[in-house]
């Protein structure tokens, strides 16, 4: 299958295409499908019970969606096309 086969099959599959003025360009546009949900979770704990009797603690816990995942690059740049996310190893 050539390459303009499967852009024709691909923009025909989803999104909206436009003619514009120009007959060499067309308008294209489409939703990613890549999702993202993020956990954030933050933890304190101050002890030092005794000299002034200190105790503390705090607590958060911050959730994101974002879908298209456009901060990772996990989202297709075109329809049928593969996502150009990737993961890095940390620390040796």
């Amino acid at each position: 299958m050539s390459i303009f086969n499967k852009i024709e099959t691909a923009v025909k599959s989803t999104g909206a295409r436009n003619a514009t003025a120009d007959p060499l360009i067309d308008d294209y546009v489409w939703l990613s499908p890549g999702k993202l949900f993020e956990h954030q979770p933050t933890v304190k704990l101050d002890y030092n019970i005794t000299d002034g009797n200190r105790l503390s603690g705090s607590y958060s816990f911050i959730t994101a969606t974002r879908d298209p995942d456009y901060l990772n690059s996990a989202d297709g740049r075109f329809p049928g096309t593969p996502t150009t996310a990737c993961s890095l190893p940390r620390g040796r």
